[in-house]
C-alpha cells in the first residue's frame, strides 16, 4: 500500500467516524424531541381533564377558566396532530440507520487499513470499490444539520 492510499483511507476513517457521531447525534435530538412534545402533550391533557373534572359540580363555572381550559385543550391537540404528522420516530430511526452504515464502511477501511500488501493493484480496486460504496452511503443517508455539523467542527472535504 503506498502513502498516498493510506493517507486516502485514514481521512476515510476519520469522516465515516464523524459522520456515525452526526447521525447518532441528530437520532437522539429527534427522538429527545418527540419524547419532549409528547409529555407536553399528555400535561395539557391532564390539566385539562382535571379542570373539566373538577369544575362539574361547581354551578358558577369563570369563563376565563373555561376559555383557558379550551385553549389549553386546543394547545395539546395540535402537539398531538404535529407529533404525527413529523413522524419523529421514524426519521431517528433513519439516523440510526445511516449511522450504522457509516460505522460498517468505517470498519471496512480500518480493515483495509490493515493490509501489508505490496499488490498495490489490489488495494486499489478495494479503494475503487469502497468509494463507490462511501458515495452511495452519502447519497442516500439522511441529511444532519447545520448546528450538528458544526457541533462536531465538520470540515469542507465531507460537503
Amino acid at each position: 500500500m503506498t502513502k498516498e492510499q493510506q493517507e486516502l483511507i485514514s481521512t476515510w476513517v476519520e469522516d465515516a467516524q464523524i459522520l456515525l457521531k452526526c447521525h447518532l447525534s441528530m437520532a437522539e435530538a429527534t427522538r429527545r424531541k418527540h419524547r419532549n412534545i409528547g409529555i407536553l402533550s399528555a400535561v395539557l391533557s391532564a390539566i385539562v381533564g382535571s379542570s373539566i373534572f373538577a369544575s362539574l359540580g361547581q354551578k358558577d363555572t369563570d369563563k376565563t377558566l373555561i376559555i383557558l381550559t379550551g385553549l389549553i385543550s386546543l394547545v395539546a391537540t395540535i402537539l398531538t396532530s404535529v407529533l404525527a404528522f413529523l413522524k419523529l420516530p421514524e426519521i431517528a430511526n433513519q439516523y440510526h440507520n445511516s449511522g450504522n452504515e457509516y460505522a460498517a464502511i468505517r470498519k471496512e477501511f480500518e480493515f483495509l487499513l490493515t493490509f501489508d500488501s505490496t499488490d498495490n493493484e489490489h488495494v486499489q480496486k478495494e479503494i475503487k470499490r469502497l468509494k463507490i460504496k462511501w458515495d452511495d452511503i452519502r447519497k442516500n443517508s439522511i441529511p444532519i444539520s447545520a448546528k450538528t455539523i458544526k457541533k462536531y467542527n465538520i470540515e469542507s472535504t465531507l460537503t
